[in-house]
């Protein structure tokens, strides 16, 4: 496991760069769209070809297949692991093109019937344009995760980037005389997306080919074919919860408004740059590990890897939700209030980013939980509790929805997670038997230290805010870029001063690496 601390770095710095990527083309994409009916027609269609990325990319099908090529791998050599990854990339390719075919012939016929509100039909073609972007991508996540287990995970980590960049140029569009409405620009961000696509595909597939890979079809059965499908059964009916959830979430917000759709979207990009900064780059590196230590039957390497793991990423999440809940105003003024993003949409998204904040430690503690279950080759578990959180955040929905809106959808969506997330730790305890020992709550000064200290750096930071508020200075953008610039390292300051204090171990392993000490054991001791 040497490095790995490492890897995390990585992945880690290139996800805080496709982040800020992905905040400068939301802050592009609201100034000249707006929240209304055509950035919420783009976000819908956009939402579909990732549905299906998550699905049969990052989702079910990698997690079926890293496993599985771990095992080939490590049993068989790299011949037999390359002949399995050609395998499913074959299939995968061949379920991708029927998709598409049916996808686009299904969204033709929105067009046939009339008494839709216009976002409806311009959200329909536009999917219908970014139908090959599906295939693009969930190639790629497939691909990279095939780099990941021979733990190269740079070109994998920057995908995202060429995605934003793509978007961004197509964006800029707008200061040219090129486009002449909105719907224009829709379409020339439509082709941003296309042109991402593609590189996210070709930039790790040539990665991967200098590895000594060869893309070849491979249409007969091979080593491990078999137990992958085993898998990705009971994994895809998991991952498609998931996403349904999303989707859920999402038409809910398409049926109160014209800015619901919009407002949640914003605030759940932001809530992505904390979780996928750090918490998603450990999972990342931590699933092709796992999967190797119960490849190898090291039960109790298993538990040590999660539990530091699970420590870890609550050590960095809770402070940053905290603070994101805190500076919710602040940070929606200072990078989005341009162009068609005024202060109206300011105030209906700040409540909505606070609430939704508060969720980030939960998901990054379900994502990790989940790639130990799937470490296991057990897909059924996570699918029945992603079942049960499915009804309870619709349930908690409809509930919310109506006296709250926008701010009741991410209000469940955070109750049903927390639920979600403790389910999922509880099982596994048991299910690991050196769980109970290792586990991720034998620590419990740790997690009272992170959380009473993210408590009080939030409390510290909203009493400072109010402070320069009654001061009637701090009202425009500039007041907001003051507040953010002093409170956000302010409070890094505090909490990593306090935890010192406390003599936290997870401070003193970042300190061991910021020193260069890169071995294994720094993560584990």
């Amino acid at each position: 496991m040497a490095d790995i601390l490492r890897n995390v770095s990585i992945v880690a710095a290139t996800t805080m760069l496709s982040r800020c990527l992905g905040l400068l083309r939301d802050v592009l994409l609201f100034a000249f769209l707006g929240t209304g009916a055509v950035s919420s027609a783009f976000i819908l269609a956009f939402t579909l070809p990732n549905l299906f990325r998550r699905l049969l990319g990052e989702g079910a099908l990698s997690s079926a297949s890293i496993p599985v090529l771990t095992e080939v791998r490590e049993r068989s050599g790299e011949v037999a692991f390359g002949r399995l990854l050609n395998a499913v990339l074959t299939r995968l390719a061949a379920v991708l093109g029927l998709i598409m075919v049916a996808a686009w012939g299904l969204l033709s016929f929105v067009s046939l019937y009339e008494g839709f509100p216009e976002r409806v039909y311009l959200g329909a073609r536009l999917t219908q344009w970014l139908l090959p972007y599906l295939g693009f991508v969930c190639l790629a996540a497939l691909v990279g995760a095939a780099l990941n287990i021979q733990r190269r995970f740079l070109s994998p980590a920057l995908s995202p980037v060429w995605l934003n960049l793509a978007m961004i140029a197509a964006l800029l569009l707008g200061f040219t005389g090129w486009v002449d409405s909105m719907e224009t620009h829709v379409l020339w961000l439509c082709g941003g997306v296309l042109l991402g696509g593609a590189l996210q595909l070709l930039v790790p597939g040539a990665d991967l080919f200098r590895t000594g890979w060869r893309p070849k079809i491979v249409p007969g059965s091979v080593e491990g074919l078999g137990k992958v499908f085993q898998l990705l059964i009971p994994g895809l009916v998991g991952a498609a919860v998931f996403q349904v959830n999303i989707l859920v979430s999402r038409f809910l917000a398409f049926s109160l408004d014209d800015t619901a759709a919009g407002v949640l979207y914003l605030a759940a990009r932001l809530v992505e740059l904390p979780l996928g900064v750090f918490a998603i780059a450990v999972s990342t590196v931590l699933f092709p590990e796992l999967a190797r230590l119960r490849t190898n039957a090291d039960a109790r390497g298993f538990a040590e890897v999660y539990a530091r793991g699970l420590r870890i990423t609550f050590f960095v999440t809770l402070p940053a939700a905290v603070g994101l809940a805190v500076l919710a105003g602040p940070i929606l003024q200072l990078l989005f209030a341009w162009g068609r993003f005024g202060a109206a949409d300011v105030a209906l998204t700040r409540m909505p980013l606070a609430v939704a904040a508060a969720g980030i430690p939960f998901y990054a503690w379900i994502g990790l939980a989940v790639r130990a279950f799937h470490a296991r080759q057990d897909m059924r578990t996570p699918v029945g509790l992603a079942v049960v959180n499915l009804v309870l955040n619709l349930i908690l929905s409809l509930i919310l929805m109506g006296p709250f809106g926008a701010t009741g959808l991410a209000l469940a969506n955070v109750l049903a997670s927390a639920a979600h997330a403790l389910a999922l730790e509880w099982v596994l305890r048991r299910r690991e038997g050196v769980m109970g020992a290792l586990g991720a709550f034998t620590g419990l000064r740790a997690y009272a230290s992170i959380t009473g200290v993210s408590l009080l750096m939030g409390s510290l930071i909203l009493a400072g805010d109010i402070a320069l508020g009654g001061m009637g200075l701090m009202t425009d953008r500039l007041g907001s870029f003051v507040r953010v610039v002093l409170f956000i390292p302010t409070g890094m300051l505090f909490y990593a001063g306090a935890m010192w204090l406390l003599r936290a171990e997870d401070l003193r392993m970042l300190g061991h690496r910021i020193r260069g000490r890169r071995n294994a054991k720094d993560f584990l001791n």
